[in-house]
């Protein structure tokens, strides 16, 4: 800034003073000359001086205070949030309102030279840098933060909050959860991922799941954490829209909000169908099938996975609507001492009654081992990957459960309506 002063802006010196050292820089045919000396008489603070008559310059500098924190800066007042490390200001999404992004002093966000109103919907203040390594790349010189790095800093500070203040932080970004807000408001192919109030939520979601912090969701809230990962169509999303649903970013599962299988479960335990003859010998013979294979397991001193008794739970039948794939879920509920134990499932109608044997066996030991977790989580793949190796072993092991088997997929075929076949 002082070069840019010097040598365009025709400033003949430019003067630094603080306590009782003096700092001078004068330019000299295009290079800049300094002059460090020490005063008789210290002062308070600090000051930069110059002379000019160039109005722009003189209203450029004034400014630039509002880089900084000072009392009359308007980006430091009616913050959402404020504590000694960090603080956030939330306009509400399609306000029209742009914010700044602070680290002691004002940041670029994203792209060079974007120092003014440069964030989307709210301001972000953080009162230090960060010093835990892997936050961002220290760097005395940088003066840019990134959209990906904001989520590391969010995550960062929020550990400086209590429980308490992070959950509120949270609930007051309400606006911010729905996915369907941002497209309503800037668009169909507006992504949320791109937005600094969704990158800085999910720093306060990554830090609430550590703690286990879980938000106090009415049973009759109509929220539902939707992950890309989850495969649910659109005509699906519709309905639930249509049911007075809100569908909302997949990591606010982490702090206790239904997704998308518990909201089709419940959806579902108002509705179970009642199983016809055939369908009822159908459960029956899966039922039979996914029991001889565990107890012969057991036998063979194999890994208990799935257990006798799990493999007796209720299955109910549902009708999927139009371009729905999901051909099961699992029902799980937490157990005080026991975790996470599985109770039964659903399984839709159409697929029960064309399915292969084999295909719908594998799906009920794939949906007991659901006890362990979701689908995109480790211990779940763990665990049914121990399955499958042990359900080959014992195949292999056992001439009486395959006899037992082929009997009675051969019944599971007789049963089967020829139009199903």
């Amino acid at each position: 800034m002082t070069a840019r002063m010097i040598n365009q802006f025709d400033v003949p010196e430019v003067k630094f003073a603080s306590s009782n050292w003096q700092l001078t820089y004068q330019g000299d045919k295009g290079n800049l000359v300094s002059k460090l000396e020490k005063v008789d008489n210290p002062m308070r603070g600090n000051f930069v001086e110059f002379e000019t008559t160039n109005e722009k310059l003189v209203e450029s500098v004034l400014d630039s205070t509002n880089y900084f924190y000072h009392p009359q800066n308007p980006d430091f007042k009616n913050l959402t949030f404020e504590n000694d490390d960090f603080a956030f200001k939330f306009f509400g999404l399609g306000q029209k309102k742009k914010g700044n992004l602070y680290m002691t002093q004002r940041f670029e966000y994203q792209n060079k030279e974007a120092w003014d109103n440069s964030v989307e919907d709210m301001t972000l203040i953080f009162k230090r840098k960060p010093t835990k390594k892997g936050v961002i790349e220290p760097n005395r010189d940088r003066t840019k933060i990134t959209s990906e790095e904001i989520t590391k800093l969010s995550g960062h500070f929020a550990a400086t909050m209590d429980d308490k203040q992070l959950a509120g932080a949270i609930s007051s970004l309400q606006e911010v959860w729905s996915h369907d807000n941002f497209k309503r408001i800037y668009g169909q192919k507006a992504d949320p991922d791109k937005f600094a109030s969704m990158l800085f939520l999910k720093g306060l979601l990554n830090e609430a799941s550590s703690r286990n912090i879980q938000l106090d969701f009415r049973p009759d809230s109509k929220f539902v954490a939707v992950n890309s990962w989850d495969r649910v169509s659109e005509d699906v999303l519709n309905d639930l829209r249509n049911q007075g649903y809100s569908i909302c970013d997949g990591d606010l599962r982490k702090v206790g909000m239904d997704d998308i299988k518990t909201v089709m479960t419940k959806l579902r335990n108002h509705g179970a169908l009642p199983p016809t003859t055939v369908e009822s010998q159908k459960i029956q013979i899966i039922d039979e099938a996914a029991r001889a294979i565990v107890e012969s397991m057991q036998v063979s001193g194999k890994k208990n996975i799935i257990t006798p008794d799990e493999v007796s739970k209720p299955v109910y039948l549902f009708s999927r609507p139009k371009n729905d794939d999901t051909l099961a879920e699992a029902i799980t509920k937490y157990e005080s001492g026991e975790g996470k134990q599985y109770k039964g499932h659903w399984i839709a109608r159409d697929y029960l009654n064309a399915g292969d044997f084999s295909d719908v066996l594998a799906t009920r030991l794939h949906e007991t081992c659901h006890k362990y977790g979701g689908d995109e989580s480790a211990i779940f793949s763990y665990k049914l990957t121990d399955l499958i190796s042990d359900y080959n072993e014992v195949m292999t092991s056992d001439p009486k459960l395959r006899t037992k088997l082929s009997t009675l997929k051969k019944l599971w075929n007789d049963i089967t309506p020829k139009e199903n076949k």
